[in-house]
């Protein structure tokens, strides 16, 4: 059972639960994974985000890998997206992303790609994390070397610029960069594609990275939205979400996934007749492509598992609520930046609004908790469970309800959502209390 690696990749408070000493044997690790699936001289690609922590984990995780006798092609700041893009560009065994995407400023982690851009496997994941306790010695094994590719983001934006559509001259755009990777390489992709750009939230200030901003915290890019330019997107730390505001209203991944679904179905290229999404997408996106006459393919929760059930499907759109949306063909990940460009792309030749593509899409209450938690699956919890299976019943076919532990923080997730608002407070709220009762409990 994977203990280390969570929902995506590696995350923790930096200095606390994630130290440079861990990540110094994180790289050995991996690069001794490499050669062990028969890469004799591995090469990985290495990024960051920009958070204040970013540089000397980054430095431990490249001092790993050379001292497995990887090479090191380091890339910088760079949004996530892009590191799994570059891989295969550039031929290298891996990629490998210190970031913790949309936590905030005090955390960090490590996200791993394979040579095609693709999240490691559990499987692999495991192994890695067998490879990390048995500290194995490194006697006898050459040194990789560290390789200056700070210009890695210019490929990255080239193939951004040619997913899109079409140009996006005369429209005003707010871009929302959250402190993060995407500060330098988002304004530059879209004002070279004719774009006229306000960024706000865009310089290389880690220590604000996610700070009342970004995907996560979308009032800002919706309130400039207002201000500034009437259509804006925000992304998150790593850039891999994407969250739009048009005049002031936001639309999370689950409206643009029904505005891009739609568009597909239009045109005849929604293949599999259906879309990917996760437990956590509304009750409003399913109806509403239903409605449609397109499937909803629903994986657990992050966008490695939404790929894989978009592959055995053969989908060609797939994302969550939370901003991440795949583009299967364009990239193997979610790209926020990518998923902003298309969209821009999408309102230039339509004509039209978000508004208007989203309108079939209704509004449902909804009802979320976060929960402190460290302890068991909870519905391993008799108590807990028994308050789960009575607020599922009593939603029905009206509703539904998700009890989930978070893989990237030490969070329970509890939320509900169903046509009765009442219904939808008193599910969340049973399920709730029941967990804090049982946390109080176990605490004392």
């Amino acid at each position: 059972m994977k203990k280390l690696f969570g929902t995506d990749g590696v995350r923790g408070v930096a200095n606390a639960s994630l130290t440079c000493e861990a990540a110094c044997d994180l790289g050995k690790a991996v690069g001794l994974f490499l050669f062990n699936k028969g890469h004799t001289k591995p090469t990985v690609l290495l990024a960051r985000d920009t958070r204040a922590s970013g540089p000397a984990i980054a430095a431990a995780m490249s001092a790993g890998l050379m001292a497995a006798g990887a090479d090191v092609l380091d890339a910088g700041v760079l949004p996530t997206p892009a590191a799994a893009y570059l891989a295969p560009y550039y031929a290298a065994h891996a990629a490998a992303v210190v970031s913790a995407s949309h936590n905030p400023p005090e955390y960090n982690g490590v996200k791993l790609f394979d040579g095609e851009g693709r999240k490691f496997s559990d499987a692999d994941e495991e192994t890695i994390e067998i490879l990390m306790n048995e500290r194995p010695r490194l006697l006898g094994r050459g040194f990789g070397r560290r390789y200056d590719f700070s210009d890695a983001a210019i490929p990255y934006g080239e193939h951004i610029a040619k997913c899109a559509p079409c140009r996006l001259d005369g429209m005003k755009i707010v871009l929302d960069c959250a402190w993060g990777a995407a500060f330098a390489i988002a304004p530059r992709v879209f004002k070279e594609l004719g774009a006229e750009v306000t960024a706000i939230n865009a310089k290389g200030k880690g220590a604000l990275i996610n700070a009342g901003c970004g995907a996560a915290c979308p009032d800002a890019v919706s309130r400039y939205s207002m201000e500034l330019a009437p259509l804006g997107f925000a992304f998150d730390g790593d850039a891999d979400r994407c969250v739009a505001a048009e005049n002031g209203k936001i639309y999370d991944g689950d409206k643009l996934l029904y505005a891009h679904a739609a568009e597909l179905k239009r045109r005849g290229a929604l293949k599999g007749g259906a879309i990917a999404g996760t437990v956590m997408s509304g009750l409003g996106l399913e109806k509403a492509l239903n409605q449609s006459g397109v499937g909803l393919r629903r994986a657990d929760v992050g966008d490695k598992r939404v790929l894989e059930t978009m592959e055995k499907e053969s989908l060609v759109l797939g994302g969550e609520a939370s901003g991440h949306i795949i583009f299967r063909g364009d990239a193997a990940t979610g790209d926020g930046v990518l998923t902003a460009v298309k969209t821009a792309c999408l309102l230039k030749k339509s004509g039209k609004t978000l508004a208007g593509l989203c309108e079939p899409l209704a509004e449902y209450p909804i009802k979320m908790y976060n929960i402190d938690w460290g302890g068991a699956d909870p519905l391993s919890v008799p108590e807990i469970a028994a308050a789960y299976g009575a607020a599922k019943a009593a939603l029905g076919g009206a509703g539904r309800i998700v009890l989930r532990r978070s893989g990237t923080e030490p969070k329970l997730r509890i939320m509900a959502q169903g046509e009765d608002g009442t219904a939808v407070e008193q599910a969340a709220g049973l399920v709730k209390e029941a967990a804090e009762r049982w946390k109080l409990k176990i605490e004392n």
